[in-house]
């Protein structure tokens, strides 16, 4: 059995209000929606380490932004993007580049 959300919940995204910690999601490519709950969201300042992963993913993230408004090195990449299912955004696909090293972030 398929469920299709009316048409008020497949345009929702993100929070389901402010003030909840549950979100909702829609895959870009496969158009499958989920929903998700923060569980346990830290009220600690960020560790060290914390820190050094967040600054490093807006590293890799920057550098994405600018492969994809660059269409010359975008087209480098595109045919790979159109063949994978797994991410959504170009954006996702080349932070995942990064992270198994296939794009190198200066």
């Amino acid at each position: 059995m398929q469920v299709i959300p009316s048409a008020l919940i497949a345009t929702l995204r993100g929070k389901v209000c402010m003030h909840s910690d549950t979100s909702i999601m829609k895959r870009g490519k496969s158009g499958r929606m989920y929903t998700y709950k923060m569980c346990n969201p830290s009220k600690k300042a960020a560790s060290a380490a914390q820190i050094a992963s967040r600054a490093l993913f807006k590293k890799r993230a920057d550098k994405a932004r600018e492969i994809v408004a660059d269409a010359a090195q975008w087209a480098n990449y595109k045919p790979a993007y159109d063949a994978q299912q797994q991410y959504g955004s170009p954006t996702a696909f080349l932070i995942h580049l990064m992270a198994v090293g296939k794009i190198t972030v200066a």
